[in-house]
């Protein structure tokens, strides 16, 4: 075991961590200057960005979109004098390094990790962030909010902490939905820590103000969208808008994730691969086939599809995904070869798992605070439908990935990892 001098680490580790950091957010703004256009989603964000601009905040939060994060790039353009692109991107950065700053106090709440095995784990969120980094979007804003929360419900404190933590998750969400997940996982540690370490009744009342708070908040949020549409809107990508005047589109995204799902006739390998044209030409040819389906009619209806869907996200995809942010580089031509053998998933899972019961004694020490990310990746799994994207997994990986941090720190010198990720980033 080489890890070197204990001074020699706090002196130059965390140095080399700022190198990756500033490295990866200078690679990408020569990959996406603020003079480029708008690619992918940023596209949409911008134009509901422009509409909160046009008609103001009350009708703009009655949309059902990232409400918070749009007002964040609004104001943030007014104050620098930049455009609503050039500000997001900016933000993308920002919060890149708010995540990087908040997983290594997150990591400091578990025990027996060293100092320099959070500032290794720290190179797995580096990696697997490091392409959403100068994109206009607001994964990175959600992934901060909801590490904040973890970090004030997962600490030592007062009742107050833990109303914030519900606040403070509740902004996540209405940032990206998907940070709704992470509360029946919040919600439950508190209660079970509660439980092991001061009693069922302070363990309850927690969970109580941790729920209450985020409930409450999720009520008053949704009020002018119900009272303008007559349902809970959430954020989605299905509208356009003429004026101020809202307008669905023909086909939606769950039509597209459902039709690949279960027909996908051209055997296409990832539902990026379908196209619009392809979903609108099949539902005209199959007009009694309905892609329009609720999560409850896809799960009666397709019970055994949906928990192999799960299955194989946990057991093959959540080892590879973890493999992958240490041993393999993002968006390489040789990874997305790989992607395609199901025998490299299958010895990522024995990898994984002898790992897991070479490190059980850290893993039991940790084991509430590692139920969150995982229940989190869990909830995932089981309701989004389509295979899971990096985006999605920004907040739970780095945690899941901490276990493989301590085995590699027991055989492999820090400045040797740190340099192999370096190496990685660079491919």
């Amino acid at each position: 075991m080489w890890k070197g001098s204990s001074k020699l680490n706090e002196k130059y580790i965390p140095c080399i961590l700022w190198f990756i950091i500033v490295f990866i957010i200078v690679g990408r703004y020569l990959h996406f200057p603020f003079s480029s256009p708008p690619n992918g989603d940023e596209p949409f964000y911008i134009n509901e960005i422009d509409y909160l601009a046009r008609y103001g905040w009350y009708n703009s939060l009655s949309q059902g979109n990232s409400f918070f994060y749009l007002l964040l790039v609004f104001l943030f353009s007014k104050v620098c004098f930049v455009s609503f692109l050039t500000s997001a991107r900016i933000l993308s950065a920002l919060f890149f390094i708010v995540c990087c700053r908040l997983f290594v106090k997150c990591f400091e709440r578990f025990a027996n990790v060293s100092y320099a095995d959070k500032y290794v784990a720290l190179t797995f969120f580096c990696v697997i962030a490091s392409g959403w980094v100068m994109k206009g979007l607001p994964d990175l804003v959600c992934v901060a909010c909801m590490l904040g929360a973890f970090l004030l419900a997962t600490g030592a404190g007062t009742y107050r902490r833990v109303i914030f933590a519900g606040l403070l998750l509740f902004i996540g969400f209405a940032v990206k939905p998907i940070a709704l997940f992470a509360f029946p996982a919040l919600a439950l540690f508190l209660f079970l820590n509660g439980l092991k370490k001061e009693g069922w009744g302070k363990g309850v009342i927690k969970s109580i103000l941790f729920s209450g708070s985020f409930v409450l908040s999720f009520v008053a949020y949704h009020v002018p969208g119900y009272m303008a549409y007559h349902k809970i809107m959430l954020e989605d990508k299905n509208h356009i808008y003429s004026g101020a005047q809202r307008i669905q589109s023909t086909t939606t995204w769950g039509e597209r994730n459902t039709y690949y799902e279960l027909y996908n006739l051209h055997h296409k390998p990832n539902k990026w691969a379908i196209t619009w044209g392809e979903v609108d030409s099949f539902k005209q040819q199959h007009p009694e086939i309905n892609l329009n389906v609720s999560f409850g009619q896809y799960v009666s209806n397709n019970t055994g599809a949906w928990l192999k869907h799960i299955c194989a996200n946990v057991f093959l995809a959540l080892p590879y995904s973890i493999n992958h942010g240490f041993f393999f580089a993002k968006w390489t031509s040789i990874n997305k070869v790989i992607n395609n053998f199901i025998i490299i998933k299958l010895l990522s899972l024995v990898l994984i798992a002898g790992i897991c019961l070479f490190e059980f004694k850290f893993i039991r020490s940790n084991l509430l605070l590692l139920f969150v990310p995982f229940l989190f990746y869990l909830g995932l799994s089981c309701y989004i439908t389509t295979q899971l994207e990096d985006n999605w997994l920004l907040f739970c990986l780095p945690f899941l990935a901490l276990p493989v941090v301590k085995f590699l720190m027991r055989y492999v010198n820090v400045f040797v990892l740190l340099a192999l990720q370096f190496v990685y980033l660079l491919i």
